[in-house]
Order: structure tokens, then sequence, then C-alpha cells
């Protein structure tokens, strides 16, 4: 992601849905498009992390957006993110943490919430060790998930856009627990992480989770949750490992 001391560097991250063009907006089907397509519009600077990308498919995105609205509810939790990847990193914002070493043998998955979830920077401007700003929590929809927060949640069978659904059955029965190990800033990721508590993204979504390493069978699935303490191995760590109350 990205630190107010690593710059554009911390940026290189995959952060994108699978899609199509307007021309096929219709169907949003992901077999147009060659693997190698496929990567180069997932990768930084890709196409479909752009706000732009995804203008004249608003009926599209409103109608999923609509058919998850009350899922999280239904199921037992607090909130509803919509999820992207990139890859892990040992300069993650929260402290330069190892994405990969901070969860390894744990059962936890690090995420990179969205600049909404975790706004209010000690040191400045974004993006070094956030935390939850003060209009995060149920009144806004946004959920308070700032650097070292955890969370349990569900991916639902459902994504922002039409595709086939190709996913192993087994991610939809099992919880997930999360840490929060970096930022998913909105410059650059404007389609999908929301800037500012209470205000949605492309798909009307007010929370986003980018995923550094996710689960078999991950796509942009929805991801119910609601925050949860972190176990006593994560807070450890985090601890020992991040920078962000060090002087």
């Amino acid at each position: 992601m990205v630190t107010g001391a690593l710059s554009a560097k911390a940026l290189a991250f995959t952060c994108a849905a699978a899609a199509v063009g307007q021309a096929a907006a219709a169907t949003l089907g992901l077999g147009n498009f060659s693997k190698e397509e496929l990567r180069k519009m997932l990768a930084p600077g890709g196409e479909a992390r752009e706000f732009g990308y995804w203008q004249g498919m608003e009926d599209m995105v409103h109608a999923n957006s609509e058919s998850v609205s009350n899922e999280a509810a239904r199921l037992g939790y607090e909130y509803l993110a919509t999820t992207t990847v990139y890859a892990d990193t040992d300069i993650a914002s929260c402290g330069r943490l190892d994405t990969r070493a901070v969860v390894a043998g744990t059962g936890y998955y690090a995420v990179a919430s969205a600049q909404a979830m975790q706004n209010h920077f000690p040191q400045g401007a974004c993006c070094w060790c956030g935390s939850a700003g003060h209009f995060t929590g149920h009144s806004t929809g946004t959920a308070p998930m700032g650097c070292m927060s955890c969370a349990k949640g569900r991916f639902l069978k459902k994504r922002p856009y039409a595709a086939p659904m190709n996913a192993d059955s087994h991610i939809f029965e099992k919880e997930f627990d999360i840490v929060v190990a970096d930022i998913c800033p909105h410059t650059g990721n404007e389609a999908w992480c929301p800037e500012r508590a209470g205000t949605g993204n492309v798909f009307h979504s007010r929370n986003h989770f980018d995923w550094a390493h996710p689960p078999p069978g991950f796509d942009n699935y929805y991801f119910v949750f609601t925050p949860a303490p972190c176990s006593a191995e994560i807070n450890r760590r985090i601890h020992g490992m991040s920078q962000c109350h060090r002087r």
C-alpha cells in the first residue's frame, strides 16, 4: 500500500476487479479476456482500478449492491465490504509491517482497509499508521478498522459485478479472521476504496478490504464482517513488529 515515508513505491499492489469493457457491460463476463489481458487490468494502473472504467454500468452496479444490502444483518454480522487482492509486502503502512510474517501460522489473513475506515493519521496526511476516524461506526456505515484492528467474517457467493462463479464452495462455508496491516488509499483506487467515512465506492459499499494473500478460491466476493478483538498472538506480533508506536 502507501505510507508517508514510502510514497508511490508502496502502491505496488493489485487492487481491482476483473471486468470487461463498456461494450460488454450487459453481461460483464470474464470469458472475454485472456489471462494476460486480465493480469494487465488487475495490475497497478490497470483500467478496472479507476472510477471512470465503471461509468455506463450504473444500472448493473446498483442492482448488485441492492441485492446484498441486508446480507450482513441476515447472517449476524455488522458490516458489508467489497474485496480485492494485492500482494504481500514487508513495508505495509501500519508501521512497516510484513503482511506475511504478521499472520504466518495464526490462521489470520492480513488485509488493507479502505482509507475511509482508517482516515485519522497522527503524523499528518494519508497514509502512515492510520486509525479509525471519529465518524466511523454504525451511524455512517463505515466500519472502524484502523491499523492493527481485527474482525471476523464470511464471503458471500456474490460479486459487485456479473461474471461466472468458479470458486470452490469451501470459501463460503467458513468464517475468516482478518487483521488490518495496511491501507488501501483512495488515490489510485478510486473505484474501490472510499476516502471519507459515510461515502461509498463505485459499488455503493462504504467498506473495502484488499487482501494481501487471500484464501484459496478467492475472487472479488462481498465480505460480511464484525470487528472483533485480535488474538493474543496477533497482538504480540503487531506490537513487536510495527513501528507505529515507536518514538
